[in-house]
């Protein structure tokens, strides 16, 4: 019944009772990150879920999925929270960027 070595899914996070919950730092999760993280010899200053949340967060943005969406699908209260979670791509803004006029003599 609760055999996961060969699931019919592809959700990599899965609760017993199948209540969906935000994914925090405050979980099992991220102690589990931190471990393999030291192991894989990555320094993060995070360490835990919230590399997750950032990149979940900035892709659903470049999907165009809306902020309230995405604020909603984080468990955020306040939309300015998903803001600090949406990073920009700084590759991406050059690429939309135009070249600055030169000055005329």
């Amino acid at each position: 019944k609760l055999d996961r070595k060969n699931p019919d899914f592809e959700e990599v996070f899965l609760t017993v009772r199948g209540v969906q919950r935000p994914l925090s730092e405050h979980n099992h999760y991220a102690s589990n990150f931190r471990k393999y993280y030291r192991i894989a010899g990555i320094d993060s200053k995070f360490g835990g879920t919230r590399h997750f949340r950032h990149a979940f967060a900035t892709r659903l943005l470049y999907q165009k999925v809306s902020i309230k969406t995405i604020a909603d699908l984080l468990g955020h209260r306040h939309i300015e929270t998903t803001f600090i979670y949406t990073k920009v791509d700084i590759d991406q803004l050059r690429s939309l960027a135009r070249e600055w006029p030169e000055e005329q003599k």
